[in-house]
């Protein structure tokens, strides 16, 4: 998880192999944080695919061709990259 005061941020880097290497057996991560921070993913080059489109909760799920999961926070508090 992502936590910074509102009015510094921070950046998160991930790969999908990070993702699988810290969730354990579930390869899924939930990421929160607070407005400015950000999520590098890097989106293209590591094969992430999402809908874009927020769950009812809030969330948007990202997933890799590897099997790893993020499900991140989308209430204009984390920009992922």
């Amino acid at each position: 998880a992502a936590n910074s005061s509102a009015s510094v941020g921070t950046t998160v880097t991930l790969t999908a192999a990070d993702v699988l290497n810290y969730s354990g057996s579930s390869n899924t991560l939930v990421v929160l944080g607070n407005p400015g921070d950000r999520l590098d993913l890097n989106l293209a080059g590591e094969g992430w695919v999402t809908s874009g489109i927020p769950d009812a909760q809030g969330f948007i799920t990202y997933t890799a061709a590897n099997g790893a999961t993020l499900i991140v926070e989308d209430t204009n508090q984390v920009v992922v990259i």
